[in-house]
């Protein structure tokens, strides 16, 4: 389990994504991260506790998944805090 705080400009941009399901199964991953990140999330305070299965697809995510859009979307708000690998 990974415990962090993220700041105010990465809150925003965490809880600044919409997490309804779209129409691909992959997408459908992509937004149910979006959600449990936002579930984990204390809002107010930033803290978020990461658990090593959400922490993998992050990772797979941001590296492995080809799309370039999500691992900008998530360096931008756990790079200060994980390094630039997410924790790999």
């Amino acid at each position: 389990m990974q415990d962090l705080i993220l700041d105010r400009e990465e809150i925003t941009l965490l809880f600044g994504q919409n997490g309804e399901l779209q129409e691909t199964p992959a997408d459908n991953d992509w937004q149910r991260l979006l959600v449990a990140l936002q579930e984990l999330a204390d809002e107010t305070t930033g803290e978020i506790e990461i658990p090593p299965r959400i922490a993998e697809k992050m990772r797979w995510h941001a590296f492995e998944s080809g799309n370039h859009e999500r691992e900008t979307f998530l360096k931008s708000i756990f790079t200060r805090s994980m390094g630039r690998r997410l924790g790999r």
